[in-house]
């Protein structure tokens, strides 16, 4: 495994340890020895975004999963993934989704069971031979 994909895999471990009380990418960055500029630099040549988008995504996609998946409050939801006020969650989920958090539990409420847990073995592919990086 090549130093970037190292880092990639405990950068991921870090985000997914951290929905609820998000890092900032300076904190993300030092936790992992590294400057903030190095970090981008690795996120980059592994094929994604920048690593506060990564994360913003990555929460609203375990926000996803809680919405269809659990009985909390949409408030509730948005604090889960470490979102302070429950009007910037509702913008980012528009952002992220399309649609608001309400509109998505409406639409998808208990469907099928779904995980409620992000591991960092969902990111395997990113290792993988065939991957830019």
């Amino acid at each position: 495994m090549t130093d970037d994909h190292y880092l990639m895999r405990e950068a991921l471990a870090l985000m997914e340890s951290n929905l609820s009380e998000p890092l900032l990418t300076g904190e993300l960055a030092a936790y992992l020895g590294v400057s903030s500029k190095k970090l981008e630099r690795v996120f980059r040549r592994c094929g994604f975004q920048l690593p506060a988008r990564f994360y913003l995504d990555l929460r609203l996609e375990r926000a996803r999963q809680l919405l269809r998946g659990s009985s909390l409050r949409i408030d509730e939801v948005g604090r889960n993934c470490g979102f302070s006020s429950a009007s910037h969650f509702s913008r980012c989920y528009r952002e992220f989704s399309g649609h608001s958090p309400r509109e998505e539990r409406k639409t998808h409420a208990m469907q099928a069971p779904c995980r409620l847990h992000f591991h960092c073995a969902d990111y395997t592919w990113l290792f993988s031979a065939g991957h830019p990086g």
